[in-house]
């Protein structure tokens, strides 16, 4: 019998570590995009990396399924792993691993669409009146610094 997404996920997370990708993409006028998720705050495309899955094409993969924008993940920005950061998912609960990886749209970017929600492109001066997570505010501000090293936190 074939194993759902989700129960290849939980079988992760049981393990108590939930491996995931956030995936920052900006086009030639430097504007971000970002997705509304379920709570109503604005993230980076992303989400689990499925088991089996390279890291990079999870990372193409969450945006292309979130944001409708093919890209292509180019580099590493950070490992995200703050102990106190634990997550409920499907009954279960852990701690999630994130990594933010730097993804080129490999198309024009024009309207991005969304088959669950709200996708934008903000501009930098926008992204300090976005509603965000503070965990996401600092992987925007990461992506944004282009530091010369990945952040480790």
């Amino acid at each position: 019998m074939a194993r759902t997404q989700q129960e290849s996920e939980l079988s992760q997370l049981r393990g108590g570590v939930l491996p995931a990708v956030d995936v920052f993409v900006q086009d030639q006028e430097g504007r971000v995009l970002m997705r509304r998720s379920d709570d109503g705050m604005w993230t980076l495309p992303g989400g689990v990396i499925g088991a089996g899955e390279f890291v990079g094409a999870g990372a193409e993969r969450h945006t292309l399924e979130g944001t409708g924008v093919p890209v292509k993940a180019v580099d590493v920005i950070g490992v995200y792993s703050d102990p106190e950061d634990t997550i409920e998912y499907g009954g279960e609960v852990g701690r999630q691993v994130a990594l933010c990886l730097r993804g080129l749209p490999l198309e024009e970017p024009t309207q991005a669409r969304s088959d669950s929600g709200d996708v934008v492109w903000f501009g930098p001066v926008e992204l300090d009146e976005v509603a965000m997570q503070p965990a996401t505010r600092l992987r925007v501000h990461h992506g944004l610094e282009r530091l010369p090293h990945a952040h480790i936190g």
